[in-house]
């Protein structure tokens, strides 16, 4: 609900999320979803933004300055309360979304995904995920969501993603996941059905970028 949507707001690291390793050597990449989606927002003043990642000051700094209010939902630090110790068994989205992306409908203008879709436990538990986004989302939103197109199998890096600038981020590691089954542009269209519209990117890194319009 939104009072609880506004403790959350700037909100930093769970306790829990102590003890995953921080490099204080970002990687920079230039991001054209970001532009595009600034770009999609621009001409606007007083929007609610949420970030799903730990509160970053960068990130703070640049969307208040463009007038706007963060919120931030750290899901990295969040999950591991819900991964089941039993090898293989499904994950409690349920139970996760029960306290987690709990706000009112058509709250936000806009959301900052990041990658978090694919280093969720269970993938098959993005479609609900998803379907939350879509609820939190006000017609005409922007969800900026950021999925990986390396082989599955393949080991990256979980970081904290701070803007630098209004095509720039930096990256921070602060843990690693496996991907598990990176997805094409069909599958990316049928896991975002609720959205109006979604515009591609795909980059030099190995990484797709997608623009979903509520």
């Amino acid at each position: 609900m939104l009072s609880d949507a506004l403790k959350k707001r700037w909100r930093g690291g769970t306790p829990g999320e102590a003890a995953a390793p921080v490099s204080s050597v970002p990687l920079s990449r230039r991001s054209n979803g970001l532009r595009e989606t600034l770009t999609h927002l621009s001409g606007q003043k007083g929007l609610r933004i949420l970030d799903l990642g730990p509160a970053a000051q960068a990130n703070i700094n640049f969307v208040t300055g463009l007038g706007h209010t963060i919120f931030n939902e750290d899901l990295y630090a969040e999950l591991s309360a819900y991964r089941s110790p039993i090898k293989g068994a499904a994950w409690n989205v349920s139970g996760f979304l029960e306290q987690n992306l709990d706000y009112k409908e058509a709250l936000f203008d806009g959301v900052f995904c990041w990658d978090a879709l694919d280093w969720l436990p269970d993938p098959a538990a993005a479609a609900e995920i998803v379907f939350r986004l879509a609820m939190i989302t006000k017609p005409g939103g922007a969800v900026l969501v950021f999925f990986h197109t390396a082989d599955p199998g393949t080991v990256h890096p979980v970081c904290r993603t701070q803007i630098a600038g209004p095509d720039n981020l930096q990256l921070f590691p602060r843990g690693q996941f496996t991907l598990q089954r990176p997805l094409n542009n069909r599958n990316i269209e049928r896991l975002f059905r609720q959205f109006h519209a979604l515009k591609f990117f795909l980059t030099q890194d190995n990484l797709r970028e997608v623009l979903a319009v509520r």
